[in-house]
């Protein structure tokens, strides 16, 4: 099938007060042969990404030229990368490590995209290491009709990127004033997301239109012709591959004990480690590694609520909460807690050893929290 896919549009999340994001998923697109696992383009005002590992992937990180900030990405090789407007960091993240992401000014915007890509079963085991293109070498493509194409990654037009990543993959930043054709080669799949505009995608006898937010696949063999006016959008394309995928919280993978063994690592501490810079996280304070607290505290914020009524010596009530969790290190994380509440209306929430009497409970509080749509950040949550 030479074609497009149905247009499919980005997910909104926020990570508190530090950014604002949108998030685009492989399985959006159903069976459709994605070349990203996901995207996130990230409007990130202050802290955000603390350190966090990775293994199995490879992750994009590209700053918009009018990013009116600079990111700064460290990480337990070692490695420290001033990430500047228009620059692009190919971070192999493969055999594991760890590694932060933040505004190199805290408080100065970051416009960026953060893209997970899959890697061959025989890349996995590569050892990590970041790859970084200035702005000023990426090439751009000006056709005469008022189109720009920035060529981050791989070949477009016959101008090449300088820079070679561990899998095949074309990463363009294309501004449409005219009509642009993108090729598709054979065994490759391609997606356009619209940041501005809206941009009209044609391959044969489909077309679609795809407004700002919005994401369309490409198949394999096809030459797409994207026509607009004044609209900007992200190409992205990459050689299908032939292996399962499996994902569990930062780690992608084709096995689950891949991935197992890769937690493994990371908790024996074989991925290195990372101190946070004190001055993002919280300026003036010095920073304490997890676990290194002497009085670690936490305030659970709820921001969510469930809650289901149950009689004994009095009516009580059981909450289910999502809860930001902010902890006295500076560092935030989100979850869930059952608490009782007394008659009294006071908290009680290890009452007989946080005794819960029926399965029923459960289930109400957990089916209301997924029917509302509180649930985590995907891929956030699993270290």
């Amino acid at each position: 099938m030479n074609g497009l896919t149905n247009v499919a549009q980005t997910e909104p999340f926020s990570i508190l007060d530090a950014a604002d994001a949108v998030r685009f998923d492989y399985f959006t697109l159903q069976d459709f042969p994605c070349p990203v696992i996901l995207f996130d383009h990230v409007h990130m005002r202050t802290a955000g990404f603390p350190p966090h590992p990775h293994a199995g992937l490879c992750v994009i990180t590209y700053l918009f030229e009018d990013s009116p900030g600079s990111l700064r990405d460290r990480d337990s090789i070692n490695e420290e990368v001033l990430v500047e407007p228009g620059d692009m960091l190919w971070f192999q993240m493969a055999s594991g490590l760890i590694h932060e992401e933040n505004p190199a000014v805290d408080g100065t915007p970051i416009n960026q995209m953060q893209i997970w890509v899959n890697l061959s079963d025989a890349m996995h085991s590569l050892p990590p290491a970041p790859f970084h293109l200035k702005s000023a070498d990426v090439p751009v493509v000006r056709d005469g009709q008022g189109n720009r194409s920035r060529v981050v990654l791989g070949e477009y037009s016959g101008v090449h990127s300088p820079l070679t990543p561990t899998e095949p993959f074309t990463l363009l930043d294309l501004f449409v004033d005219d009509v642009l054709d993108v090729p598709v080669p054979s065994g490759w799949t391609g997606i356009v997301y619209v940041i501005d505009g809206t941009l009209r995608v044609a391959a044969g006898a489909d077309e679609r239109e795809v407004g700002p937010g919005a994401v369309v696949g490409i198949d394999a063999g096809t030459e797409a012709r994207l026509t607009g006016s004044g609209v900007h959008a992200l190409y992205m394309a990459k050689p299908v591959l032939d292996q399962p995928l499996v994902i569990q919280g930062m780690y992608a993978m084709s096995r689950q004990e891949e991935i197992d063994n890769a937690k493994r690592r990371f908790h024996a501490g074989e991925f290195g480690d990372v101190t946070p810079y004190a001055k993002v996280l919280n300026p003036g304070k010095p920073y304490v590694p997890a676990g290194m607290e002497p009085d670690l505290a936490v305030t659970p914020v709820p921001l969510h609520q469930a809650t289901v009524r149950h009689y004994d010596e009095g009516w009580w009530k059981l909450h289910l909460q999502y809860c930001r969790y902010e902890y006295n290190n500076t560092e935030i994380a989100f979850g869930y807690r059952f608490v009782w509440e007394n008659p009294d209306g006071a908290e009680e929430q290890y009452r007989l050893g946080g005794f819960i009497p029926y399965a029923d409970y459960i289930a109400t509080l957990l089916e209301t929290a997924r029917n509302e749509g509180w649930g985590d950040i995907p891929y956030r949550d699993s270290f």
